[in-house]
This record gives C-alpha cells, structure tokens and sequence, in this order.
C-alpha cells in the first residue's frame, strides 16, 4: 500500500511531535512489576478481559513499546504506543509500514508492521505484523542491551527510528510468559494464596 504525502507527514508528526506522555492505559493495570527499563503488569480485567504485559518507553521519543502475551494462546505480540496532540478528527484507514530491527550490533530483522485509528483515538497503536521471526526477535532481545527499530514507509521514505533500552527486558517478558502459561487450560494448577478475595482475580495476582 503506498502512502499518500499527506498521511507520511501525520505519521511523522505523530512520532516526532507529539506532547502527551505516552503511558497508554486504557484499562486497568494490576499486579506491575518495574525491573529496569522494564515494567510488567497485567493490563484489562481478568478474568475475560486482559492481556499480560511488558513495555518500556523509548530514550528519545514519547514511543512505548509493547510485548503481550494473550491467556489463550500465550503467543507474544508487539506494538508500538505513541499519543496523538490530540483526539482524531477522523478515522485512519490501515497504512503499513517497513520495520527495521537490530540488538545491539546483531542481525537485521526485516519487519512489517500496520497503524489504524478511528476518530476520537488520543492514542496511536502500531503493530508489527505476524511473522515467524518473533522467536528470534524476542530471544536476541533478551541477550541484549539496545535495539533499534527504523519505520519507514512503503515506499521508502523515512519515518522515525525509535531506540530502547534491553535492561530488565528478561525478567520481565519471563515474568508475564510464565504468568500466561499458568493460565493455559492445559497448565498445571498452582498452590492459591490462603483466602482469596476473589478467586478468579486474585489468582492472577498471585501468580504475579
């Protein structure tokens, strides 16, 4: 899909110049954990409604990003958080974008990713797309320090380069993976804490 001109200059805009503080929560979190640059949480309300959670907010822009794991699969998925100056005046059709990724000064994983928005959104999410390398993503992620993610258009006109900090990345997608694979119907149960308030809820935060 190439982008209009006009477009590429509000993603810019959305990426460089943006004035909110980019924690986007739209529900509640609970049970979060901070390890360095790292925090982990439960993100929604268990025990239908929820995502497990790691994100870290990037060194020189108002970008977070975003690893979550779903409780029905456990599969991990990334997004890109950023805040808009304000509300949509209107809904953004899907744009997909080329994300380039490198850890440190390992490989190159060449990527692919997609924005949409609908009007009133004060926050902008951009997801990478499916891709049988987020294995090896998430693994050189955890033996590094940095990585760097390059968006740019379809059709090659630059975006933004967003740069995270790796320190407390482990611990922390560990940390909401295992949570996950508890949840799994076909995980083995654990010990509960002695009088749960709320069996369902409580359990989670347990576990966290």
């Amino acid at each position: 899909m190439k982008i209009s001109t006009k477009t590429l200059a509000f993603i810019v805009l959305v990426f460089a110049s943006a004035q909110a503080h980019c924690q986007v929560v739209t529900k509640e979190m609970m049970a979060s954990e901070v390890r360095g640059a790292w925090t982990s949480f439960i993100l929604g309300s268990p025990p239908s409604d929820f995502v497990f959670r790691a994100s870290s907010e990037a060194r020189q822009t108002l970008t977070t990003i975003a690893v979550d794991f779903t409780p029905a699969t456990c599969a991990s998925n990334i997004s890109f958080i950023f805040p808009y100056n304000q509300p949509l005046d209107k809904d953004i059709n899907t744009v997909s974008v080329s994300i380039d990724a490198r850890v440190d000064a390992g490989r190159m994983f060449y990527l692919g990713g997609f924005l949409s928005g609908s009007m009133g959104d004060k926050y902008g999410m951009l997801k990478l797309k499916p891709t049988s390398h987020y294995g090896d993503l998430i693994d050189a992620m955890k033996a590094g320090n940095t990585i760097r993610f390059k968006v740019t258009a379809a059709d090659g006109s630059y975006i933004s380069t967003e740069i995270f900090s790796l320190i407390g990345f482990t611990y922390s997608v560990n940390r909401i993976f295992g949570a996950c694979g508890s949840q799994r119907p076909d995980a083995t149960p654990k010990r509960e804490p002695n009088s749960p308030a709320s069996p369902g809820l409580r359990s989670l935060m347990y576990q966290l």
